[in-house]
């Protein structure tokens, strides 16, 4: 999963205390699922959705699409890929996406 990747890439795994953490809930017709990390976060610039866009990315050598594409699929499937705010460090994004019984 590229949320997974993106933490992953961004968070301090080589020093002691870098960390990742997922999880799900299922409820209310939807599944959401968090990423959270102790990376150095979204930069300002990036903020307000801006980390979602096309060949956007605060590092040189990625791509940009990875978030992107992610939402896409998201959206495509009736869900939402959104940051839900920044901790001290590190980012917490969610991917939220309709179960079943919320189609019938």
């Amino acid at each position: 999963m590229e949320l997974l990747a993106n933490a992953q890439y961004f968070t301090p795994h080589i020093q002691v205390g870098g960390r990742i953490d997922a999880w799900v809930e299922v409820g209310s017709g939807v599944c959401a699922i968090h990423v959270l990390d102790n990376g150095p976060g979204v930069p300002p610039h990036l903020k307000n959705g801006k980390a979602f866009r096309l060949f956007e990315s605060s590092q040189a050598q990625r791509t940009g699409m990875g978030l992107h594409y992610v939402q896409a699929v998201a959206q495509a499937h009736g869900g939402t890929l959104r940051e839900i705010g920044t901790p001290p460090e590190g980012a917490h994004f969610v991917l939220e996406l309709p179960t079943d019984e919320s189609k019938k």
